[in-house]
């Protein structure tokens, strides 16, 4: 008798051999964006800080004054080295850097990787450079960098180029900065 309630049921499920997967699927996927919505009011331990809102880069040769004013800078001297600071303005190192590797990342000139290596982490100047390493699609750089995120040590930037957004990760190792992840951001393909 019960076997007969179900058999209607059975018989939907298993008309198709994909239907059973489908079904699967739908249930692990559910389950998934159920155990993420009842984590999320559970607090924010261990998580990391939201990113700051986007600011504008000064060009080479500026420095920051306060977040909404640009001022000329004397040019760094080399005995100072950079330090991190998690609050405020990036550090003019850490957005030289970057500014620096992007335009090494796109050019197509004979000193490229030369250029890579000196301002890389060495894992990736291994990834982007080499007989073996893919080009990057960008040719140019199409506009600022703009700081997309800051915390201790570490600046994320993105900048427009002719291929999408490149993002680019720089981190404070020692006394200098270094570009440690690169990548396009996606286009909706």
């Amino acid at each position: 008798m019960i076997w007969e309630l179900f058999r209607p049921l059975l018989r939907w499920l298993f008309w198709n051999r994909r239907r059973p997967l489908l079904i699967l699927a739908a249930l692990l996927i559910g389950t998934v964006i159920l155990g993420r919505l009842a984590g999320c009011g559970a607090g924010s331990a261990g998580h990391a800080p939201a990113p700051a809102a986007p600011a504008s880069v000064p060009a080479a040769g500026a420095t920051w004054s306060s977040p909404s004013t640009v001022v000329p800078a004397a040019q760094p001297s080399a005995a100072a080295p950079a330090t991190s600071a998690s609050a405020g303005p990036p550090p003019a190192a850490a957005l030289q850097t970057a500014r620096a590797f992007l335009q090494a990342w796109v050019s197509r000139a004979a000193g490229r990787d030369t250029a890579i290596r000196a301002t890389a982490t060495s894992q990736l100047a291994a990834q982007v450079t080499g007989p073996g390493a893919a080009m990057a699609p960008a040719t140019e750089l199409d506009g600022p960098l703009t700081v997309t995120g800051q915390a201790a040590g570490t600046v994320s930037v993105s900048v427009p180029t002719n291929a999408g957004a490149a993002l680019l990760t720089v981190r404070l190792d020692g006394s200098r900065w270094l570009a440690a992840q690169v990548m396009l951001a996606a286009t909706g393909d």
